[in-house]
C-alpha cells in the first residue's frame, strides 16, 4: 500500500518527463531511417545517386556503419516504451 502511495507521488514528475522528452527522443530514434538523396558527377563516372543521414551527414545511408545505428535504433525503439513505464 506504502509503495502504491510513492508511485503516486511520483506521476507528476513522470507525467512532465514524458511531456517534455517522449516527443524529441522518439523523433530522434525513427530519424535513423530518414536520409536525403543527391545525385553527385565524378569526372569521367557517369550520374549516381548517393544518399546521406539528415542527422548525421558523414554517413552514407545503406551503409556498415548506417546499419549498425538502424540496430541501434531498433533496440531503443524495444527498450524506449519499457524503459518509459518504470
Amino acid at each position: 500500500a506504502e509503495a502504491a502511495l510513492g508511485l503516486l507521488d511520483l506521476t507528476p514528475a513522470g507525467l512532465v518527463f514524458a511531456f517534455f522528452f517522449v516527443p524529441s527522443i522518439t523523433a530522434s530514434i525513427f530519424n535513423s531511417w530518414s536520409c536525403q538523396a543527391y545525385t553527385i558527377s565524378p569526372p569521367g563516372e557517369e550520374l549516381r545517386q548517393v544518399s546521406y543521414m539528415r542527422q548525421d551527414a558523414s554517413v552514407e545511408c545503406d551503409t556498415e556503419m548506417h546499419e549498425s545505428i538502424t540496430d541501434i535504433a531498433v533496440g531503443f525503439i524495444v527498450l524506449w516504451p519499457a524503459g518509459s513505464l518504470v
